[in-house]
């Protein structure tokens, strides 16, 4: 379980390769910020950004690393809560559109959970790639006729 904002978030176990602190530091490789993770670097999400928080994120973020069809990605997120079961419920009604969550969770104080979905925010991400890399080539093919 993780905290953005005023908001809990559930990631599944199963896709969590570790827990690291962030500093806000950007890495530009290709214009395109990333993550230096091992010898590489990798896309992230801010769930600050994917959910529209409104809220500034703090200047220590906590970065989830996560692993999805073999890629690996980051989750920045504001603060860790841990580990918990959870029993998933079907998402409410105001939720029904929103990006990147697969079900919710009533948590210990009531409050309502809501529990990510990996393979959105993975599409996400590489929607997000896609769209830069469509941008870089799109200057590059104007750069060129004139």
């Amino acid at each position: 379980m993780v905290k953005t904002g005023n908001q809990v978030f559930g990631i599944p176990v199963a896709y969590i390769e570790r827990v690291q602190d962030y500093a806000r530091e950007k890495t530009e490789f290709r214009e395109r910020p990333l993550i230096k993770y091992e010898d590489d670097y990798i896309p992230f999400v801010r769930l600050h950004s994917v959910f529209n928080t409104g809220l500034e994120h703090p200047a220590l973020e906590k970065m989830v690393l996560i692993r999805h069809q073999g890629k690996p990605m980051g989750i920045l997120t504001d603060t860790i809560i841990g580990n918990m079961q959870a029993v998933m419920k079907p998402l409410p009604p105001m939720f029904a559109t929103a990006p990147a969550i697969s079900s919710s969770t009533i948590l210990g104080d009531g409050s309502v959970g809501l529990i990510l979905d990996v393979a959105d925010l993975a599409s996400l991400c590489r929607k997000e790639e896609q769209d830069y890399l469509q941008s870089v080539d799109d200057k590059h093919l104007n750069n060129t006729k004139t």
